[in-house]
């Protein structure tokens, strides 16, 4: 069982960060759309952030907050937490091969 914790903790954390790094050469590539979906808890947690406009309601400039600073550093370990479970609930579903 601990075993199983920590190579789920592991997976997690690996898949986390692999999904930013392909999120962002995606997105160095032209594909903004695609690079949203690798950096899901980001915009998950960029919601209960949101940017206030600071220009005109013809010309909106929006400017982010500390807090959508701390949603961007929250959603890492969001990511390896979701990610971890998944792992962790997958783990005994997989037969090992000889």
């Amino acid at each position: 069982m601990t075993k199983r914790l920590v190579l789920s903790a592991v997976i997690g954390i690996v898949m986390a960060f692999a999904c930013l790094g392909v999120s962002v050469y995606v997105e160095d590539l032209g594909f903004e759309s695609l690079a949203k979906v690798f950096l899901w808890p980001n915009g998950l947690l960029q919601l209960l952030a949101p940017p206030h406009n600071i220009g005109t309601p013809e010309h909106v400039v929006l400017e982010g907050s500390p807090l959508n600073d701390l949603a961007f550093h929250a959603s890492v370990p969001l990511g390896a937490l979701v990610y971890g479970a998944i792992a962790f609930f997958i783990m005994p579903r997989v037969k090992r091969v000889p």
